[in-house]
């Protein structure tokens, strides 16, 4: 049974994959199109697969989605991570350490273990 962080991740993970994709692609769409109607203008991208999107911006705007930067695809991701600092340091004195967090701005693949494996403490409330 899923528990509740689990079922957040999953969230996420289903958010972040499909977001950056359509900011990408229905702009340049939606500009394309001939049809001032708002849904001859989406027909385009309506009820397509990604790969069929993903072709249809390379055969009209020569935009290769896979070579975009990631910041492009991913989007932005805003999390606090935590950093540990040095605090004090006096000459014959151990050097203190704290952790804290921060706000960082990340252009990665949420959707990938490796990102919760690395930063499995986000939805863990202080």
């Amino acid at each position: 049974m899923m528990d509740e962080r689990n079922m957040s991740i999953e969230w996420v993970k289903s958010t972040a994959w499909d977001h950056p994709q359509k900011i990408q692609r229905l702009p340049s769409l939606h500009r394309a199109a001939s049809s001032p109607a708002l849904g001859e203008r989406m027909s385009p991208s309506k009820g397509t697969q990604a790969s069929e999107k993903n072709e249809l911006l390379f055969q009209r705007f020569g935009i290769n989605y896979s070579m975009l930067p990631a910041m492009f695809r991913k989007g932005s991701c805003v999390f606090r991570d935590k950093v540990e600092e040095t605090v004090k340091q006096d000459g014959s004195e151990k050097p203190i350490k704290r952790t804290q967090r921060t706000v960082r701005v990340d252009h990665c693949d949420i959707i990938g273990e490796e990102f919760w494996n690395e930063h499995s403490d986000i939805l863990v409330e202080d």
